[in-house]
């Protein structure tokens, strides 16, 4: 089984850090081989790697790891300590079949890098994309061949000091009763779904080789929820079209140290004043919040579902 970005090839590029160190050549990444790292790991990665698991059925699916890598002495040399601090939820865009998962291609990679980037701004931490995590729905948790060439390539690729992968399997486990008591049978069926994720750092001559996992909830800084526009951009996009078909110029709205998390959208209008739109984390879920320019509630007359859209709204606000 295959863990690959393109069809074409299997190396996906890594998104962008900070300031990007300069490409170095695999022998030279060999000569400097880096020490077996320790990996602090925040249960909602493991958590919403659960969630995407589940939910790809029969197929492959995976994302991408966003943290921190420091370097820690030990008394006799320095090795690594790998916080991972987040992950992404499987989109629309991740290509999995039965047999391989495509990451970073079409709108897989910009909605990735988007959530890297937003991350960095909001929480000000140096987070790296320092690997990818994958499912194999009918195998082993061992790297595949192409999971051992795909960790080279990107190992030479990325600006952090190492690269991890990390491999799901599951399993579903079923147990079965019967019973008879006079003229009745009774039958119980109980499902157990298994889980496991094995994580490996790729060592250059060595290929991927397992590393320490530790579930880290105090010491390793937590992640804010990511933004309905970043996790879902296809409805973004349809709401800004929408709302530039009906006349609003919409922009996002940078949020008061403080506030709760939200996202706010500016609307201008020619002819008339701007009006703000705050939605919630879970948008469309929840019902958005409009007001005016002096900034008072307007209130909606209608019923707001997950099928209607922002810009059906702003009628009731004229």
């Amino acid at each position: 089984m295959t863990a690959h970005a393109w069809r074409s090839n299997p190396a996906r590029r890594p998104l962008p850090s900070r300031s990007v160190a300069p490409l170095r050549s695999v022998e030279g990444r060999d000569a400097a081989s880096p020490a077996t790292a320790t990996v602090l790991l925040r249960p909602e990665v493991l958590r919403t790697i659960s969630v995407g698991v589940a939910r790809a059925g029969d197929d492959e699916t995976g994302g991408p790891f966003f943290g921190t890598v420091q370097r820690t002495w030990d008394g006799d040399r320095y090795c690594f300590v790998a916080a991972l601090l987040g992950t992404l939820p499987p989109g629309s865009a991740v290509a999995g079949g039965p047999g391989s998962v495509g990451l970073g291609a079409r709108g897989d990679g910009e909605r990735a890098a988007s959530a890297l980037r937003w991350l960095r701004e909001t929480t000000g931490l140096e987070l790296l994309h320092c690997g990818d995590w994958h499912r194999h729905p009918f195998g082993s948790p061992q790297p595949s061949g192409g999971d051992q060439r795909t960790a080279r390539e990107m190992w030479e690729l990325t600006a952090s000091a190492l690269w991890l992968t990390a491999i799901a399997v599951d399993d579903v486990a079923s147990e079965q009763n019967a019973g008879a008591e006079g003229n009745a049978v009774t039958l119980s069926r109980r499902q157990r779904l298994e889980q496991e994720v094995r994580f490996y750092q790729e060592c250059g001559p060595r290929g991927l080789v397992p590393v320490r996992v530790r579930i880290d909830a105090e010491t390793s800084p937590k992640l804010p929820p990511l933004p309905w526009y970043v996790l879902d951009p296809a409805r973004f996009a349809a709401e800004c079209r929408l709302l530039l078909a009906g006349c609003f110029r919409p922009a996002l709205q940078p949020l008061l140290p403080g506030a709760r998390p939200a996202v706010i959208l500016r609307l201008e209008r020619d002819g008339g004043d701007p009006l703000t739109v705050e939605t919630g984390l879970r948008h469309p879920y929840e019902e958005p919040l409009v007001r005016d320019a002096r900034g008072h509630r307007i209130r909606l007359r209608t019923p707001w579902s997950p099928e209607r859209f922002i810009v059906d709204l702003l009628g009731e606000a004229e």
